[in-house]
């Protein structure tokens, strides 16, 4: 994945965290950690997600 189409696909998850797609923002993660994306790089989001869900 090029740099651009990595920073548009964290965009997209930043946005769908901010509306309250949880269920669609964590497809979007898995989506990105398959094509190769470092974990470390999206434990941002993973924690944003889990305190969204309390």
């Amino acid at each position: 994945m090029d740099a651009g189409n990595e920073d548009f696909a964290f965009n997209h998850v930043d946005i769908l965290i901010l509306l309250g797609s949880k269920d669609e923002a964590y497809r979007d993660l898995k989506k990105l950690l398959d094509a190769g994306c470092q974990p470390g790089r999206l434990q941002g989001f993973y924690a944003r997600l889990k305190k969204k869900k309390k």
